[in-house]
């Protein structure tokens, strides 16, 4: 509903197809992409299809799970034990098998939040990469004409999560951890000038493409947050762009729109992400995700 007056409701909806891969090694192959590539999906613009990949084949997310369903089975074979065991202390006996059910839940529990986190990321990537699909049959992205990565990007994680338009809490999380690390924010001349497509995975550092992907959907939610017709009245002028747009015309496109310098709008999408950090967060969920990154 975000976007529906951009949409030509009398034109037919496309057919959209989807191959989901279990193996990761059979997915960056299908993909040409080396191994330690961080991807896990991808929208394919001539085929009009998407390629991705299920997080919970992911190797540490294999691990986790069978190591947490072994540990399960031993405990439940102890507790069987300690069942059949005849005893005249029958309270040191059932206080044992107390204590074992308490580990087993506790492993049950964690098991549980992993494969929740994975089947969280495998749903997200499906949004994101069918948010490029809408997107680019839209044309509000595009393959042939100048589109800059942060509009891309951004658009694709603003709609990859669930309730749709939602805080991202998995980039937000990205970026207080960036911060906290004592690392700075791009400036938004420098993330306006990267283009779409590869542009942002051709960034040197691994860690600064994470960051393009995570300023992307904040300057992205920032804008519908706080400027929403004017946004939108930016991507219907996007659309209409002809074969000479670029990275400068793209930036004064909108500060035209939103009637503000490419610095105002920087200071103030900072300090509203800085907000949101503190605000957005649960201290759990964020403990679970920086226990996950050192996993």
């Amino acid at each position: 509903m975000k976007f529906l007056e951009l949409i030509d409701t009398d034109k037919p909806a496309p057919a959209l197809g989807v191959v989901i891969f279990g193996s990761y090694d059979d997915f960056l192959k299908y993909a040409g992409l080396p191994k330690g590539t961080n991807m896990a999906g991808f929208y394919l613009p001539d085929k009009k299809y998407l390629a991705l990949f299920n997080m919970k084949e992911v190797d540490m997310v294999r691990f986790r799970l069978a190591r947490a369903e072994y540990v399960e089975q031993k405990i439940g074979d102890v507790k069987t034990k300690v069942e059949l065991y005849s005893s005249t202390d029958s309270a040191g006996k059932w206080a044992a098998y107390d204590f074992l059910e308490k580990i087993q839940f506790k492993v049950e529990a964690d098991r549980m939040r992993v494969e929740s986190w994975a089947r969280d990321r495998t749903m997200e990537t499906i949004r994101h990469e069918a948010g490029h699909q809408l997107f680019d049959l839209l044309g509000i992205d595009s393959a042939s004409v100048y589109r800059g990565a942060w509009l891309s990007e951004g658009l694709a994680e603003y709609v990859s999560t669930d309730p749709l338009g939602g805080i991202n809490k998995e980039r937000l999380m990205f970026l207080r951890a960036e911060l906290e690390a004592g690392r700075h924010l791009m400036p938004l001349q420098y993330l306006m000038s990267i283009q779409n497509g590869s542009g942002i995975r051709k960034l040197q550092d691994p860690n600064y493409t994470l960051l393009g992907y995570a300023q992307s959907w904040g300057l992205v939610y920032f804008l519908m947050e706080k400027y929403p017709e004017q946004f939108l009245g930016y991507l219907r002028e996007v659309v209409r762009a002809g074969k000479d747009y670029n990275a400068q015309k793209d930036i004064a496109l909108l500060e035209k729109h939103i009637s503000k310098p490419l610095k105002d709008l920087d200071a103030g999408h900072e300090k509203y992400i800085r907000d949101i950090m503190i605000s957005a967060l649960d201290s759990d969920e964020y403990d679970f995700y920086r226990l996950l990154q050192k996993a």
